[in-house]
């Protein structure tokens, strides 16, 4: 071969790209990830608790069925109905001691069969404990259980005299981030946070609660309250309600 080849052949080799093409790649690749990585990210955040959803549902309904076994269906468990809370004089809402006790009875019964990180009595202090029995100070919003994977029970109603009324006996609230749920001055915001959900307590099963199209309308798609997302979400695997308004109970159960 030739020198001239070889020259040729070696400017061929270091030919690249100039610094303007490059910063222009760099500027058009970071233009595309602005766009697409928050939503890549919030459809992760989804999937999440999409999957923490159906792992609480899984597991809190086995432990369920456990303590029926031993303590009897759910009105034999000897609970009482619980009050909403009470406004006090400085403006924050409190409930009564008998509902507490009724609450902390409920998981009394409960406990053994879940394999949980902490439980937090409900009171209306700021100070619980943890497992082992040790003071712990907490935020009086953050009462509950709190499973191993983060997911945790904020809330509770119990409604033992009306299971034959109302065909259930309660309801609860599970926060997939491990937020509260609290009232804070009546204003349930803390029922529009898109990782609360609700589910009854039957006598011999736990359920969501079943939706109507007007209400999913109302409480998802508008949402008024997610926490009633319960069953779109355990029944289609999406939150696609946070992202269109066409969806429907019985037709169209994602976004195109």
């Amino acid at each position: 071969m030739s020198k001239y080849k070889i020259y040729l052949c070696f400017n061929k080799m270091i030919k690249a790209f100039t610094l303007a093409e490059v910063l222009i790649t760099l500027a058009i690749i970071g233009v595309v990830a602005a766009f697409t990585i928050p939503s890549l990210v919030q459809k992760y955040k989804e999937r999440e608790t999409i999957t923490r959803v159906k792992e609480f549902y899984s597991v809190f309904s086995q432990a369920y069925q456990l303590a029926i076994l031993e303590h009897g269906t759910f009105d034999q468990w000897g609970l009482g109905d619980t009050h909403e809370k009470v406004e006090q004089e400085d403006g924050s809402f409190q409930r009564d001691e008998y509902s507490l006790n009724n609450y902390n009875k409920f998981f009394d019964i409960i406990k053994p069969y879940l394999k949980y990180d902490s439980y937090t009595p409900f009171d209306n202090t700021n100070v619980g404990q943890d497992p082992n029995g040790h003071d712990l100070e907490v935020d009086a919003k953050s009462r509950g259980l709190r499973l191993a994977n983060g997911t945790a029970i904020r809330g509770i109603h119990l409604a033992t005299s009306k299971c034959d009324e109302i065909d259930y006996c309660g309801d609860f609230y599970i926060v997939t981030d491990g937020g509260s749920v609290s009232e804070e001055k009546g204003d349930n915001q803390a029922y529009k946070r898109p990782q609360t959900f609700n589910f009854r307590l039957h006598k011999d099963h736990i359920a969501p609660l079943t939706l109507t199209q007007s209400s999913f309308e109302s409480y998802c798609i508008q949402g008024n309250n997610y926490s009633y997302c319960t069953e779109w979400v355990l029944k289609n695997g999406n939150m696609d309600y946070l992202h269109c308004d066409d969806l429907e109970i019985n037709g169209k159960n994602k976004c195109n």
